[in-house]
């Protein structure tokens, strides 16, 4: 192999040569740097990064009040504070067991009846009593499922029509932290619920929502009063309700994720 002339230096020589490339990165007296940077360059780059992160810290300030304020205040008790938006405007659903054209065999009719029940069994309490404005401050009851006549617990058969292909389907008005809707003129204390599909239709009880049942206040185990709806299956396999009362907005659309106040059982 030929000598290139040139003198190999050992291996302390290239760790030293490594440093001294380092700290001449870290500051050159030539040019006076710092990190490759001169101070002018240094302190155009720090007042950007200061009013990059200066936004972000205020941007999440302000959205962490935001999110504070829509917050239970454990000192006082009182609720979230952003309801205007859907106090009048609920979710309307029901609660889906089967769907209405998988009811022939034995077998879908016994889960059908079996899922019901365990809906109906979440209303074990004391009863609510009839009242426009809702239950008391410190009463805590649960909707009165006597009230759901032959869709309720005490029905003929317990079958919750199933056995007659008129099988109850129950809707409720989703949660709404401290409201409790108006009644519906000339209907008691109760907000009506009606459908299309008249003649295939029952409605338990016939005036809607116990009001006496409302409002959500945090409870516990709370669960929303509903509306059993029998449909009568050689009419209809697929019945639009909605609302009816004052102050509801009704939505166009029954569409699950956009409707409001209005839904589609099928």
């Amino acid at each position: 192999m030929a000598d290139d002339g040139k003198e190999k230096k050992g291996c302390c020589e290239r760790v030293g040569d490594g440093f001294s490339n380092f700290a001449k990165f870290l500051y050159s007296r030539e040019t006076g740097q710092v990190m490759g940077r001169s101070g002018e360059s240094w302190l155009k780059i720090g007042v950007f990064y200061l009013i990059f992160y200066g936004f972000l810290a205020a941007f999440f300030s302000a959205m962490l009040t935001v999110f504070l304020k829509t917050l239970n205040d454990p000192e006082t008790g009182k609720g979230p504070k952003l309801v205007q938006f859907i106090e009048n405007k609920p979710g309307l659903t029901y609660k889906k067991t089967i769907a209405l054209k998988n009811i022939d065999t034995a077998e879908e009719q016994k889960a059908f009846t079996d899922l019901v029940t365990g809906i109906l069994d979440n209303y074990n309490g004391t009863k609510c009593e009839d009242s426009a404005t809702g239950m008391a401050k410190g009463v805590d009851c649960v909707f009165d499922t006597s009230l759901l006549d032959e869709c309720g617990p005490d029905g003929v058969g317990n079958g919750y029509g199933i056995e007659e292909k008129k099988p109850c389907v129950y809707v409720r008005i989703n949660k709404v932290f401290g409201w409790v809707p108006e009644a519906t003129k000339d209907n008691g204390a109760y907000l009506k619920l009606k459908c299309d599909k008249k003649e295939a239709v029952q409605i338990f009880p016939e005036k809607g929502f116990q009001l006496g049942a409302f409002p959500f206040r945090g409870q516990k185990n709370y669960e929303p009063p509903v509306v059993a709806v029998k449909i009568d299956l050689s009419k209809a396999t697929k019945v639009i309700c909605w609302l009816d009362g004052p102050n509801i907005e009704v939505s166009e659309s029954s569409v699950e994720h956009r409707a409001y106040a209005k839904v589609e059982i099928s």
